[in-house]
């Protein structure tokens, strides 16, 4: 429980001390459709989840051609992430750009994310998923259980 303090009270100085600056750096890992880890030029890691979307979980249909999807766009490229937040696991929230493509929209537009209703703020994405389901792409193409369900599920069979 300390450990994870200290990590949080870390991740916290971290952003802060980046304050409203953009992060940049080089992507040098893809964890799933939404988080990444950044690489500054201080050679400091970032974990970054792409702020407004939740992507399928890796165990779920999809998971992994969505993680897909974010390594080519993302990986080994230099990002630019406007910096949004903190997560509850220490994680940086932000809009990333990659390859001058806002990584956010791609994802939904490929149909490799839902948008993530409860946080995001940008209603044009909702357009975005809505023509991506009409046009049964990626996801789309196969009844889809959205990730943040898709856990509460997982949860609930593991208090079992």
């Amino acid at each position: 429980m300390v450990h994870a303090r200290v990590i949080l009270v870390l991740a916290l100085w971290s952003v802060h001390a980046v304050g409203a600056t953009p992060l940049s750096g080089r992507v040098i890992g893809v964890h799933d459709g939404d988080t990444l880890t950044l690489l500054t030029s201080d050679k400091q890691p970032h974990r970054v989840r792409v702020g407004d979307i939740d992507a399928p979980e890796l165990g779920q249909p999809f998971g992994t051609a969505s993680k897909h999807s974010l390594s080519l766009l993302c990986f080994h490229k230099h990002p630019v992430v406007q910096v949004q937040g903190l997560d509850r696991w220490g994680r940086v929230i932000g809009r990333v750009d990659c390859a001058e493509a806002d990584v956010a929209t791609v994802q939904v537009q490929a149909g490799m994310a839902w948008v993530y209703r409860k946080y995001s703020q940008r209603p044009g994405l909702l357009a975005q998923e809505a023509h991506a389901q009409d046009a049964s792409v990626g996801l789309w193409a196969q009844p889809a259980v959205a990730p943040w369900v898709w856990r509460q599920q997982r949860r609930r069979e593991d208090e079992r």
